[in-house]
């Protein structure tokens, strides 16, 4: 873990290369051998929110028989499930100044996951 250096930790929200999630200069690397004091679970990444869709429909084909007709659609708006920001304060470089060099994947949303997938299904019961 690291040291985080100031009280509050400012949320910025970007996404992608050169863009930080988080203020990355409310952390340190802890340089001796000892645990850092920034807590354990005490940040949240992007989050997670998903909109599912099924659709189904029975069709009697006469005695026991039937026909089901399904659609499902997994992830409907399309929205981007951003994974958690990189955590290693060890790849943060500064300039001598004290400002950002390079982030080099530290505080950076730098992946995304699961894309919009639909399927259709047919079932028959006999």
């Amino acid at each position: 873990m690291a040291d985080q250096v100031k009280p509050e930790v400012k949320i910025l929200k970007g996404i992608g290369e050169d863009n930080a999630w988080f203020d990355p200069l409310a952390f340190a690397p802890v340089t001796e051998a000892r645990f850092g004091n920034a807590g354990f679970n005490s940040m949240r990444g992007p989050g997670y929110a998903n909109w599912d869709l099924g659709i189904f429909r029975s069709i009697s084909v006469g005695g026991r028989r039937a026909l089901e007709l399904r659609f499902e659609a997994f992830n409907v708006l399309n929205t981007g499930h951003f994974n958690n920001p990189g955590a290693n304060v060890s790849n943060l470089r500064l300039n001598p100044d004290g400002t950002v060099q390079d982030l080099n994947g530290f505080a950076e949303v730098t992946s995304a996951y699961e894309e919009r997938v639909m399927r259709l299904g047919v079932r028959f019961a006999f």
